[in-house]
């Protein structure tokens, strides 16, 4: 029984430790992108003086405004064309009988 206990702490350490080390770049680059230029590699996690001015910078450079209206687009499109094409081939998978539907090879019957 302590053996497994033993193993179970060191399986949640070593998980502990890979989950900081892939979370800790998101977070910095969040950090990052509150900080004004000059703040941004001094090795601190929060800022010292947060701004906003990153994002409205960005917002103004890009036209973030239409790249979101067309991911908007592009996504509803591909839900609709998905959703509607798995209702039609499931409908003809339970309405049309195919040859060997019956049958099993093996893999698929109950012991």
């Amino acid at each position: 029984m302590r053996g497994r206990r033993t193993v179970r702490v060191v399986v949640v350490a070593a998980l502990t430790v890979l989950a900081v080390v892939f979370v800790y770049p998101l977070v910095w680059l969040v950090s990052a992108s509150f900080k004004p230029r000059a703040e941004i590699f001094d090795n601190r996690l929060l800022p010292r003086t947060p701004t906003l001015e990153n994002y409205l910078t960005v917002w103004d450079a890009a036209p973030l405004g239409l790249w979101l209206a067309n991911t908007l687009v592009v996504t509803a499109l591909a839900a609709t064309t998905v959703t509607l094409s798995s209702a039609l081939v499931a409908w003809g998978f339970a309405h049309y009988r195919f040859r060997g539907a019956g049958r099993c090879s093996g893999w698929c019957s109950r012991r």
